[in-house]
């Protein structure tokens, strides 16, 4: 069974630019029961994204961006997570994310922190991806 879900968010970014994006989740049919894929469309100039917790949900999330071309920090409150993420190591099964995530981070379009400071006025959009 496929669910969908669509939202629409107005909201002011950093750059003082209003701006509307539009959420639509669906269900993957590769992994019917968690698996969420999110296409974004986006009518303002984004460029530094944050994500806030890297599990299952943010780690995807953050690589997921870097690879639509946003520069990406991942935010998260254990060291070794975040160390481990930095080498593209995961504690989840996820087909092909190391690879995506070890490929920005070569490129500096990802990185992972524990520095809620780095973040503050860095990124024009924060995701928050805590459960």
């Amino acid at each position: 069974m496929r669910s969908v879900v669509r939202a629409r968010f107005a909201f002011q970014s950093n750059a003082a630019e209003a701006s509307t994006w539009t959420f639509t989740i669906t269900e993957s049919p590769h992994n019917p029961a968690w698996a969420l894929t999110m296409m974004i469309s986006m009518t303002a100039q984004v460029e530094n994204i944050s994500v806030i917790g890297t599990g299952y949900l943010g780690a995807t999330h953050a690589a997921c961006m870097a690879e639509l071309g946003f520069n990406v920090i991942g935010v998260d409150v254990d060291p070794e997570k975040i160390d481990s993420l930095s080498r593209g190591q995961l504690p989840f099964h996820e087909p092909g994310l190391p690879e995506l995530i070890r490929k920005h981070v070569d490129t500096g379009r990802l990185r992972f922190t524990t520095s809620m400071d780095q973040i503050g006025s860095w990124a024009d959009v924060h995701f928050i991806a805590v459960g």
